[in-house]
């Protein structure tokens, strides 16, 4: 029963809503990597699947939460921003830093940038960082 692609926009309403209660009720499904592996048709749903859960599951999801950065536009893009503030500071720090590595390394502008926005919530300073230098990292940012 935890066919993600039933959460599809494609799908009919009543099938994703009860593949959404599934998931919330259950923990036992790829929650690290379920947004990176999925197509744009169901992250909305998912994130929204995510945002019912405990912390400890959201830290296991902020990956994919910060994946979605790459464009604001993308379905579930604003509800991640919700439930990465939900998250304790210490916990986003070691996911932000893989994030801003992998803009980097991606030449990726527009991701970099996003993530000013992670990075301006928590207050983090360039300090915080220690295995990329923030600085550098935001020099790609396209605005």
């Amino acid at each position: 029963m935890n066919n993600l692609n039933n959460l599809s926009w494609n799908r009919p309403r009543t099938e994703q809503e009860k593949t959404m209660e599934f998931l919330i009720a259950n923990d036992n499904w790829d929650v690290q990597h379920c947004i990176q592996n999925a197509s744009k048709d169901i992250w909305e749903n998912l994130v929204y699947v995510l945002s019912k859960k405990e912390n400890m599951i959201k830290e296991q999801a902020l990956q994919g939460l910060l994946f979605l950065f790459k464009d604001l536009s993308w379905p579930g893009a604003g509800m991640a921003f919700d439930i990465i503030k939900q998250i304790p500071k210490d916990k986003v720090l070691i996911d932000l830093e893989i994030a801003l590595s992998d803009a980097f390394e991606e030449n990726d502008g527009i991701w970099a940038a996003n993530l000013k926005q992670v990075i301006s919530y928590f207050k983090f300073t360039k300090n915080d960082f220690k295995k990329i230098n923030l600085s550098k990292v935001l020099q790609i940012s396209e605005w």
